[in-house]
């Protein structure tokens, strides 16, 4: 172990290199997720029965799928279908974002729901619009009950782009593989990875715990 340890030092340029492709497709899978997600809230709430249905169908595709089907299909079907050129790091950030957006658009509509209907009509009577009403009165209180399980789903997100290996993308997992098998240390390999996954993620986790204990009391919808 201790000679392994000196073995890192040559390694760390692939681990860093690991490490930067798993933050960047978090990076983008969280931005699509966030954007897709709240976008899905909005139409699971519209009143278009079309747009309700199809943001359903969309919601439950995602979330009763495996991530590795949508992996599947996103890299090798999708440019086919559309007749577009995708890299496997694209369609992994776009594959976990396109998930993370189900997810997200439930976490946003529950939020959202825990919102009194009386101050949205409150609100609007006293002159605001359905954007500032949005803004200013349904988002800060509903940030109660999304915050934490949005911290909650970011760490799974975390998590999930180790699937993205399959698709050999070079992130903390692939980078993973090839290392033990360079240098035939599959134990202390694999422990440096679990390591590196910990610093990365435990920090999301007390954050989120801090703004459901701490924090979330400041933006409890009012009764």
């Amino acid at each position: 172990m201790t000679e392994f340890l000196g073995e890192l030092v040559h390694y760390a340029p692939a681990f860093w290199r690991g490490l930067r492709f798993t933050l960047a497709l978090t990076g983008i899978a969280l931005a699509i997720g966030v954007g897709g997600g709240l976008a899905l809230a909005m139409l699971r709430r519209s009143r278009l029965r079309l747009a309700r249905i199809l943001a359903t169908i969309y919601i439950e595709f995602f979330r009763t799928t495996p991530l590795i089907v949508q992996l599947v299909w996103i890299y090798f079907v999708l440019p086919i279908a559309l007749d577009i050129e995708m890299s496997a790091f694209q369609s992994g950030a776009l594959t976990l974002g396109m998930n993370q957006a189900a997810y997200k658009s439930e976490i946003f509509r529950a939020g959202i729901a825990e919102v009194p209907l009386g101050q949205r009509r409150a609100s609007q009577a006293l002159g605001l619009g359905r954007i500032d009403t949005f803004r200013f009165v349904v988002l800060p209180q509903a940030s109660a009950v999304i915050l934490p399980l949005f911290m909650a789903h970011t760490m799974l997100l975390v998590k999930g782009t180790a699937y993205v290996s399959m698709l050999r993308v070079p992130e903390l997992t692939h980078t993973a593989n090839l290392i033990s098998l360079d240098s035939f240390r599959f134990l202390e390999v694999y422990l440096a990875v679990g390591v590196i996954y910990f610093i990365l993620i435990y920090p999301i986790g007390v954050l989120g715990r801090w703004i459901e204990n701490k924090g979330s009391h400041k933006w409890r919808p009012l009764q």
